[in-house]
């Protein structure tokens, strides 16, 4: 064996780099042992934290594991306004630096809590976590997506997986909701994170609140998508799944790129159970035996039973107007439970800076359908809303008025309202509602009764077959209120039979829901039953009343109690007698209908 002395020069350069390497390396597996001690890691770390970390950073122990040095055990971690972990590891990946290889192989963490409120700088915000870590192994750790507002917080129950290929499963709760993902390799690819993701909860709104988002509130819902989280976006496809008990499809893209939120959605429904939508303007539809119920429309029907009104007392929820921008269209191919008999709903609306814009909103019937536009401007304060529409020959029976009339009618409506509750909004409105038709077929009896003639009144009654009842041919039917600062006046309502005219003159306070109406009937003919009286309609909306105007309250009683079973509170209309009734001027009459709006 040569001496040093006996090498070459580059022999002795060669021993020397040797040789320091060597050194190198027992110190490094030294320190490395070293730091497989707490009472010498954890200073360490600490020091390492506070030169190079972010502030305030630090843990309560730290250690490598041993054999596997590359992994840094930790306990106490804590890292102010941003995480902090009971206990976790992270193991390193001595290939990181090559392109395309993550830095850590593994983290893993149990019991913590991450602040996932954004900064000012969007990247930071959102960091690739793909970039930087391949398997993940995480369990009851707090995502708070608000740290001052404990509501906002998302309870990861587990992840685990690998987020490079995407065959991770996740399991989170937060908001009375569940969250589980199944990401899949097939799914996934680049930049994109996929896999089927299953949310199930109480009431839409609240996990959308959670996540900083908005949906109006919901029956409970159950719904399946194929979720593709993005840099930037969540795309949800191919929905299926329960809202209530109307089944819901479609898609939705969430651009968070975008100053304020923008949701894309374009959803359907096979079957809408028309009571899932009451919770939304806080009405206590689909509350009953049977029905899917969640606690937001538990609370509307407690506030609607204890309530006076008929018109509810909902606010403007700015905070949502301000969380989302977007454009939504939806469908209902079929409408079941509903009061006025839908058959099909197709609502298309954006919403832009606090600017709403209903571009359609169509409700069809067996015949016909109902049409509107509307704009809700909350830029203004109070908020301006602005609605036009019209009724295209819908049938009597769609509004639930087959057992007292026959036919189709046609009409136009327009409001412009001011307030940030509903309440408001229709006590300041100002407008119009027109109706008219001209095939119009009323209940015999209820004619003959509302125009106050007992005699054939009785008659009919008695002969009338309950299965197949008698309707009679109207002239016209027009009836127009004029809306001006929340009072809606008749001007007028007319409805001209072939035995009576009856002529419906007075107000609508829409502020208070008070009735003030007085009903003229005039019959055609001189029958042997009639009475000397007028009637007003007067209580409110939620609780009308039916008043006679003079002192014949007693010879009105009978014939009250034998026509409710057909006309609801007008069965108690007095009797005037005339019998020299004249046709109404229909033709005058349905052009001032039919030319209302444009009076307005």
């Amino acid at each position: 064996m040569k001496s040093l002395s006996g090498l070459s020069s580059l022999e002795r350069t060669a021993f020397y780099i040797c040789a320091a390497l060597l050194t190198l390396a027992v110190l490094v597996l030294a320190f490395l042992l070293a730091m497989t001690q707490p009472r010498f890691a954890t200073p360490v770390v600490n020091r390492a934290l506070n030169a190079w970390g972010p502030d305030g950073a630090r843990v309560a122990s730290a250690h490598l594991a041993f054999p596997r040095l590359s992994t840094l055990v930790l306990s106490g971690a804590d890292v102010p306004q941003l995480a902090e972990v009971k206990t976790g590891a992270l193991s390193a990946n001595v290939l990181g630096f090559l392109p395309g290889i993550p830095w850590l192989s593994e983290v893993s963490a149990r019991d913590g809590r991450i602040s996932l409120a954004g900064s000012d700088d969007k990247d930071s915000a959102r960091p690739d976590v793909r970039k930087w870590v391949d398997h993940i192994d995480l369990a009851n750790i707090d995502l708070a997506f608000n740290p001052e507002k404990p509501e906002r917080t998302l309870k990861l129950v587990s992840a685990e997986g690998s987020v490079q290929n995407g065959n991770v499963t996740l399991h989170a709760t937060g908001a009375d909701s569940e969250v589980r993902f199944e990401g899949s390799a097939k799914a996934s690819g680049g930049s994109t994170l996929g896999g089927r993701v299953r949310i199930k909860g109480d009431n839409m709104a609240d996990i959308a609140r959670l996540v900083g988002l908005a949906a109006p509130d919901t029956p409970p819902y159950n719904l399946t998508a194929q979720l593709a989280i993005k840099p930037g976006a969540y795309d949800l496809d191919d929905i299926a799944g329960t809202v209530g008990d109307s089944d819901l499809a479609g898609s939705i893209l969430v651009d968070l790129d975008k100053e304020t939120p923008y949701i894309t959605a374009d959803i359907k429904s096979n079957q809408l159970d028309f009571d899932d939508l009451g919770v939304i303007f806080a009405l206590p539809f689909g509350t009953g035996n049977g029905e899917t119920v969640g606690k937001a429309q538990r609370q509307a029907k407690e506030a609607y039973q204890r309530d006076s009104r008929l018109i509810p007392n909902i606010e403007i929820d700015f905070a949502r107007l301000d969380a989302v921008d977007g454009q939504v269209h939806y469908v209902a191919d079929t409408v079941i439970n509903s009061t006025l008999d839908l058959t099909g709903v197709e609502l298309d609306f954006t919403i832009t800076g606090r600017v709403v814009k209903a571009k359609l909103a169509r409700f069809a019937f067996n015949e016909g359908t109902i049409t509107a536009y509307a704009t809700l401007d909350g830029t203004q304060q109070p908020a301006q809303t602005n609605v036009v529409g019209s009724l295209d020959h819908v049938a009597l029976a769609s509004l639930s008025l087959d057992k007292i009339a026959r036919g189709n009618v046609d009409g136009e409506f327009k409001a412009d309202m001011s307030g940030n509750r509903l309440r408001d909004a229709f006590g300041r409105a100002n407008g119009s509602l027109s109706i008219w038709s001209t095939d119009t077929q009323v209940l015999a009896l209820g004619s003959e009764a509302l125009g106050l003639d007992l005699g054939e009144a009785l008659v009919l009654l008695a002969s009338e077959d309950k299965a197949d009842p008698v309707f009679t041919p109207a002239r016209c039917l027009a009836v127009v209120v004029d809306i001006n600062k929340g009072i809606g006046t008749l001007n007028p309502a007319v409805l001209d039979t072939e035995d009576s005219l009856i002529v419906m003159k007075g107000d609508v306070d829409l502020e208070t829901e008070a009735l003030d109406i007085k009903i003229r009937s005039d019959a055609k003919d001189a029958s042997w039953g009639t009475l000397v009286g007028n009637v007003s309609l007067g209580g409110t909306l939620r609780q009308p009343s039916v008043n006679p105007l003079n002192g014949k309250a007693v010879l009105q009683v009978g014939l009250a109690v034998v026509l409710a079973q057909v006309a609801g509170p007008l069965a108690a209309l007095p009797f005037i007698e005339t019998g020299s009734g004249q046709d109404a001027p229909c033709g005058a009459l349905l052009s001032r209908a039919k030319n209302a709006q444009g009076e307005g």
